[in-house]
């Protein structure tokens, strides 16, 4: 099988990613579904509402159905639903019109977090350009929050015009 063949036959619309982190699972698992944890190494901005939409505590584990409004440095704003929580195990979510499932699992070799992205769609900003950015920017987010567990340095830059393509995956239209 040719590589063009290879890239025709893998699946585009989804994505897997694992990695192991050296701190105790329910810290991991906070900086997943606390809005303190994920500003901690993803987003600038987070507030969360329950399914009454009441706000939810930025120390307070986010709840299944309810809604989060995102930001990050760049002026980026995402809108979406927690779709599922279970307690230091899993946690899923929309992002834009695609599903991430957030799996956390305390083993020997520390906390393993498996990244499921799906749902990434033939419209969703070219599908393989939008696998290859989500998958991408992910992987910087989750060695970022590495980096603040383990020495509490966070890699992104603090400058919003200075942020690498990595981190936010693409440059805004101006």
């Amino acid at each position: 099988m040719s590589a063009m063949d290879e890239a025709e036959a893998y699946d585009w619309g989804s994505f897997d990613i694992y990695f192991y982190y050296d701190a105790p699972l329910l810290r991991v698992w906070d900086s997943w579904t606390t809005a303190n944890g994920l500003c901690s190494f993803l987003l600038e901005r987070c507030t969360s509402t329950d399914e009454a939409g009441n706000p939810i505590d930025e120390t307070v584990t986010f709840v299944a159905d309810g809604r989060y409004h995102w930001g990050w440095r760049q002026g980026i704003e995402l809108e979406g639903r927690y779709l599922a929580v279970e307690p230091e195990k899993h946690v899923a979510f929309t992002f834009g019109s695609m599903r991430v499932d957030v799996r956390f699992d305390d083993t020997e070799s520390g906390v393993r977090v498996h990244l499921h992205q799906s749902a990434i769609g033939p419209t969703d900003a070219n599908r393989v350009g939008g696998h290859l950015n989500c998958r991408s920017c992910w992987i910087f987010f989750m060695t970022n929050l590495v980096s603040v567990l383990t020495t509490g340095v966070d890699l992104r830059h603090g400058d919003a015009e200075r942020v690498s393509s990595m981190e936010v995956g693409f440059v805004p239209a101006e």
